[in-house]
Formats: structure tokens, C-alpha cells, sequence
């Protein structure tokens, strides 16, 4: 549901009252600030197990690395076979391997790097400071 009144105006027709996601996880990709790292260890096996049941989007990801590789006159043998056998091991290459690699780089086996932004208290704080009894 929508934190905003104007959003989603059918939910307060219906007697919903707005909530507002008070903290947001986004995956750390390229230059943004790496401020919470999960160790996924414990979980790892059924991340990938979710992510081998997108079949339809891996299958689509290993076509454009197969055509990828084929344009320089390349194959990656593993990618080229059966399909069970290319999701399986196009999981284990480009998911799993790099979950190790960010594990290894905090001292994990499996890991996940997340630009973590929370609550921010700093307004209620400062205003905090000026409130008297009712």
C-alpha cells in the first residue's frame, strides 16, 4: 500500500489506511554506496533454486551470452547443451560464483552487497528537543 492519500485512492475507499515502506534494501550494483552486506550462506541453495525456476528469463540471459560468444567466433560448452544442463550451469557461474566472490570479500562463503537507507529519526529528533507536555 501506498504511503501517500492520493495514490491508490480506490485502498481508501475501501477503509485501507496508507503504509509506507520504512526501510528499503536496493541491490548494490556499480557506483552506489555499499552500507549493508547479508551473509546469504544459510539461504544460498534456495536462492538459487528460485532463480533456476525463472526459467523462461535464464534461458533468455543464456541466448544472449551464447550470441554474445558466438560473435567472436566463441562457445561456452557448458551454455551450448541440453537447457537443464545450461541453467544449471549458468546459475553456478554467474550467481552463485559471484556470491562467493562478494562473500570473500567480507569474510563470508556467500554474501549479498545492499545500499541500505532506514528510517530517518534526524527530523523527530530535532524537533524532539523543542516538545513540552500536553
Amino acid at each position: 500500500m501506498s504511503g501517500g492519500n492520493l495514490d491508490l485512492p480506490e485502498h481508501f475507499a475501501a477503509g485501507l489506511k496508507p503504509k509506507s515502506v520504512r526501510e528499503k534494501y536496493y541491490f548494490a550494483r556499480g557506483p552506489q554506496l555499499v552500507n549493508r552486506v547479508v551473509d546469504i550462506t544459510s539461504t544460498v541453495d534456495a536462492k538459487m533454486a528460485a532463480i533456476r525456476a525463472c526459467r523462461t528469463m535464464i534461458l533468455h540471459m543464456i541466448g544472449g551470452v551464447n550470441d554474445s560468444f558466438a560473435e567472436k567466433k566463441l562457445k561456452i560448452p557448458s551454455l551450448a547443451g541440453d537447457q537443464n544442463t545450461a541453467v544449471d550451469s549458468f546459475v553456478k557461474l554467474a550467481f552463485r560464483e559471484r556470491d562467493a566472490a562478494v562473500g570473500r570479500r567480507h569474510g563470508l562463503q556467500y554474501a549479498e552487497e545492499f545500499h541500505y537507507i532506514g528510517p530517518d529519526g534526524t527530523l523527530e529528533s530535532s524537533l524532539g528537543r523543542t516538545a513540552v507536555p500536553l
